[in-house]
This record gives C-alpha cells, sequence and structure tokens, in this order.
C-alpha cells in the first residue's frame, strides 16, 4: 500500500511540473505575441484566432490566471516533495533539506527555464495549440484569481492609478517595422519611402507643402474668358483663386475644366465674364497638419484648399494633388511643359525654382539644411540676400546654384551642377 502512496505521489509532482511548465510556457507564448499580428490572423479568419486575440485583450485576466496557477502547482510540488522524501529519508533536516533542493532544480529546469525558452522561440506556434487548454484553465480559477486581483488594486490603489492603455503600435515602432521589412526584402524600397512620407504628414504643416502666395496665378472678379486664357497659357495651374477688390478676398476657384465645359456647351465669347462659374473657396489655417487638411478636403469634396495666415491675409494654396506629391513624390501637370527635375548632361540638372527643399535633398543630394525658406528659389534669395539676375549662381556644399531663367521677381529655373 505504502509503495502505491508512492507512485501517487510521484505521479502527482510530475502533473504538477507539467502544470507548471504549461503555466510558464503560456506566460512567455501570449506576451510575446505582437497585437499586430494577432489582428492580422483575426483578419485572415486564422482558426482560434479570435481566441488569442481574447486573451491579448484581457492581460489583466490573463495574468491573474497565470499567477495563481503557477503558485497553486508551484505550492503543491513543494509539498508534495517533502511528502516524497519524508518517506525516503525520515522526518529530519535531511528530508527537507532533499525536499528543498529537488523542487528548486525541478521548477527551475522543468517549470520555468526550459517550457519558457521553447515559447520565446516558438510562440507563434504555441500560441494555437495552448489558447483552449488555457481557456479551461482560466474558467476554473478565474473567480478566485480576480478576487486576488481586485484585493491588490486595493491594496495599490495608494500608489496612483494605472496608466491608460496604449496603442499596440506607435508610430515610431511602425516606421522601424516598415525599415526592418525594406531591409530584409519583405517591403519594396519605393513602398517603405512611401509609408515613411505617409507617415510624416502627421508631423507636416500645411504651410510647408504649400504653393505660397507670391507663386498664386489670380483671376479678380468680373475676369474675361480673354483674362482666362492668359492666365491659362500662363501656367499649367488648372485651378485659379478668384478675388473681389483684393486678393486677401477670395470668393471662389475657377476650375479650368469648368470653363471649357462652358466654351463648348455655349460658345462663349472672348468677352463674356467667366468668373461666375467659381467654385465655392474652402479657407483653412496655414498651421493646420497636411494628414488633417487631406481628411477635411476629402470630406469637403474639395480639390484645393485655401490657406490663412494668422492675421487673415491669404497665405497660400494646396491641393489634394500636392498633398498626395508629398507622399509619392511630384505630380507633373499634363499641360506642364517643363518638368521639375530635367537632367541636361552626366554633371548638369535643370530644376524649377519651386522645388521643395526636402525633393531637391532627396533627388539631388545637396545637403541643404532647413531654414527659413521652402523652395530652392528661396534657398538662393536666402544666400544672396536679394533678388538676383539671370546667370548669378550660389556655392554650397560643392554644389553650384545658377539663376538660369527669372520673370520679374520670381526665379523660374535653376542649374544645379557640382562645383
Amino acid at each position: 500500500m505504502a509503495c502505491v502512496d508512492t507512485w501517487l505521489i510521484v505521479l502527482l509532482i510530475l502533473i504538477c511540473l507539467s502544470l507548471s511548465a504549461f503555466f510558464s510556457g503560456a506566460e512567455t507564448t501570449f506576451f510575446s505575441l505582437q497585437n499586430v499580428r494577432v489582428q492580422h490572423w483575426v483578419s485572415r479568419g486564422i482558426p482560434n484566432a479570435k481566441r488569442v486575440a481574447k486573451i491579448k485583450d484581457e492581460p489583466d485576466r490573463f495574468l491573474a490566471t497565470i499567477l495563481l496557477g503557477n503558485n497553486l502547482v508551484n505550492t503543491a510540488l513543494a509539498t508534495l516533495t517533502t511528502m516524497l522524501t519524508i518517506r525516503a529519508f525520515g522526518e529530519g533536516g535531511a528530508a527537507v533539506a532533499a525536499a528543498t533542493a529537488f523542487a528548486t532544480i525541478a521548477l527551475v529546469v522543468l517549470g520555468e527555464a526550459t517550457p519558457k525558452t521553447i515559447a520565446s522561440r516558438h510562440a507563434e506556434r504555441l500560441a494555437f495549440w495552448l489558447v483552449r487548454p488555457f481557456e479551461t484553465a482560466e474558467r476554473i480559477l478565474y473567480p478566485l484569481a480576480m478576487l486576488l486581483y481586485r484585493v491588490a488594486s486595493v491594496l495599490s490603489a495608494p500608489l496612483g492609478r494605472v496608466k491608460e492603455k496604449k496603442p499596440s503600435v506607435s508610430e515610431e515602432e511602425l516606421q522601424t517595422i516598415v525599415q526592418m521589412g525594406a531591409k530584409e526584402g519583405t517591403v519594396q524600397k519605393t513602398q517603405a519611402e512611401i509609408i515613411h512620407k505617409a507617415l510624416g504628414l502627421g508631423d507636416t504643416l500645411a504651410s510647408r507643402i504649400m504653393t505660397p502666395r507670391t507663386e498664386i496665378q489670380w483671376l479678380e472678379k468680373g475676369a474675361t474668358l480673354t483674362d482666362f486664357y492668359a492666365a491659362y497659357r500662363e501656367t499649367a495651374h488648372t485651378k485659379f483663386p478668384v478675388y473681389d477688390g483684393e486678393p486677401d478676398n477670395v470668393i471662389g476657384i475657377l476650375y479650368a475644366k469648368d470653363v471649357l465645359r462652358e466654351v463648348a456647351k455655349q460658345g462663349l465669347k472672348e468677352s463674356d465674364e467667366v468668373t461666375h462659374l467659381a467654385r465655392q473657396a474652402h479657407l483653412f489655417p496655414e498651421n493646420k497638419y497636411a494628414d488633417d487638411l487631406f481628411v477635411e478636403m476629402r470630406n469637403q469634396k474639395t480639390q484645393m484648399a485655401v490657406l490663412v495666415s494668422e492675421f487673415g491675409s491669404i497665405a497660400g494654396i494646396l491641393t489634394l494633388k500636392q498633398i498626395v506629391g508629398a507622399i509619392v513624390g511630384r505630380i507633373t501637370e499634363e499641360t506642364e511643359g517643363e518638368a521639375a527635375i530635367q537632367k541636361i548632361d552626366e554633371k548638369t540638372t535643370e530644376v524649377d525654382g519651386g522645388l521643395r527643399i526636402e525633393e531637391a535633398n532627396e533627388h539631388l543630394k545637396l545637403g541643404i539644411p532647413e531654414g527659413d525658406y521652402e523652395t530652392l528659389a528661396g534657398f538662393v534669395l536666402d544666400r544672396l540676400g536679394r533678388v538676383p539676375k539671370e546667370g548669378e549662381q550660389v556655392v554650397y556644399n560643392g554644389t553650384r546654384l545658377v539663376v538660369g531663367e527669372m520673370t520679374g521677381v520670381k526665379i523660374e529655373r535653376i542649374l544645379v551642377s557640382k562645383a
């Protein structure tokens, strides 16, 4: 009978070790899983993915179950080990020492280190194997586990409230994931650049990518078809702000396609007024972030935003195409005669004066720092300290910037070459 009891104790010890390994492995497995990865499984409809997501969504309940389960089986293991050693060595210090040594080694090696090592290496595979057994353990232990958790919450209340739950993935972490994907080849370099720029919209003010006031092609209220044709020939723009009296009083946006459609439909005369065709102008503060502005423009179904400074004057205009261009690169108008960046030879490139510093640095490797300018023309003006003449140049960081074409005080084209 004593032999049977001994083997029963041994069996119970093995069961306790197995349960200890189970709880330790489950802890490492589910804590190792990334929430983004789990949500990806759910979206693909992988079996048991929702069960895994439920455990991840309730970390307090999960942790309470793990702690209670581990403590119960570890305590039981220590008790059973002591009983076994007393049978083997009799009562006394030797039995207690043997029980302590065996229980400690068994728990550390078989109940903690080994299962946690395996779980950390194969977390995704083990999650689907462990989720159902863990749910069973959770149902059994939950009432007592939550009671203990609430007691712990009351005792820890003086230390302060628990911080709000953080987002699963921060913007910085997402940037890192994309960079790692590009480095490992799972994300194409072009895709990584687009994602990086798209995320950067949240930190980009609309004023940094807008067409500044000085480059706007205006039409005054009452402008005729002849005036429209003159403005249309002069620029590649297809949308023109219409003002009444002074440019700061914008009353609408005239779309070239609306005028041309009206010409085709009714045969307008060159002396006919066309600004009555202007659509509503949508005004926004220039210090609005580009991503927020994009959403508002889309919701209001407008392709152009008129940006207003803090003093109430018109600072510039911004189109949806420009915002998209900030992500995927500049989009050239179909009617635009010259490209923003045009390679002349191996050493020389001709660029639009309105080319943004970010684009110039990206495509031409100029290394121009941030300053009180947004465009390459602005940088030239900043370095010279005055309005240049055609042929004047600026040398910076081993690169020569030559003013190639001027229209009044506006720098139209710049020749970029190595000094």
